[in-house]
């Protein structure tokens, strides 16, 4: 999973492994603040969208729900390291789309984004 997440700034926030159990998948975060500063989080959303917008082309993008995220906070101190863990139901991307995953932070505009493709998330290991 180390070619999946992004760096802005002082926050890195990479996607470490993806699980599934039953019908639910798991994306665990390892999201690190390496600035003095605390960073609070806005929202983490989970979209499937389009891998290609050719002009004048409406996007197609749907909101995935996560079931749950753990632990259930929106700030992370400076100089810290936070795992945070989302679940969603179980689903697969269409060949024509991506699993995009976008972190804001508040009061700032501070914005990242990353995609998932299928491959990723088929390679998911299983918990027992």
């Amino acid at each position: 999973m180390k070619h999946l997440g992004m760096r802005a700034f002082d926050i890195v926030f990479p996607l470490e492994g993806i699980y599934i159990q039953e019908d639910v998948i798991f994306y665990s975060f390892n999201i690190e603040n390496k600035s003095h500063i605390n960073y609070d989080i806005f929202f983490i959303k989970f979209y499937m969208r389009d891998k290609k917008v050719f002009n004048q082309t409406a996007i197609q993008e749907m909101e995935m729900q996560p079931l749950f995220k753990l632990p259930d906070i929106d700030t992370i101190s400076g100089k810290k390291r936070v795992k945070m863990v989302f679940s969603l139901q179980e689903f697969t991307i269409p060949q024509d789309k991506n699993l995009e995953i976008e972190m804001f932070e508040k009061n700032s505009g501070l914005y990242m984004k990353f995609s998932v493709a299928n491959d990723d998330i088929s390679n998911a290991n299983l918990i027992k």
